[in-house]
């Protein structure tokens, strides 16, 4: 018998604190309509041409990076009532784990959700 969950819970502790930067961005990028860039933040090579490429892509209007450690810890913000209000949201994952698809997947509609893995294109850095 299989006794692996398909999901678990984290807890994340509350806060009332805001970045002041993040308010400001979140409300521009949300009047002007911007498109949210995640990506993968992992350390290794994979998670770092992730995060490269979703910097290479928010430099181009309409997308603006988004950040995800305020996105999925203060859900009052601005950022993240941005993200989650933003026509589209794009994800650029890292490798096979894909840990913030599988995170983002829970907030995002299926239709506003658009992931890919960054290292598909390259062809490079596959170890399993």
């Amino acid at each position: 018998m299989n006794t692996t969950e398909k999901s678990f819970s984290l807890k994340v502790e509350k806060t009332e604190g805001h970045c002041p930067i993040g308010e400001i961005v979140g409300k521009e990028n949300c009047r002007s309509k911007k498109i949210a860039v995640f990506s993968c933040e992992g350390a290794c090579i994979r998670g770092e041409i992730a995060r490269k490429a979703a910097n290479l892509l928010a430099k181009n209007d309409p997308y603006r990076r988004g950040c995800h450690g305020e996105l999925l810890t203060v859900p009052q913000s601005e950022i993240a009532k941005w993200a989650l209000s933003a026509e589209k949201a794009i994800l650029i994952d890292g490798c096979f784990l894909r840990c913030h698809g599988r995170i983002m997947e829970n907030l995002f509609d299926k239709d506003k959700l658009i992931q890919f893995d960054a290292l598909l294109p390259c062809n490079i850095y596959k170890f399993g």
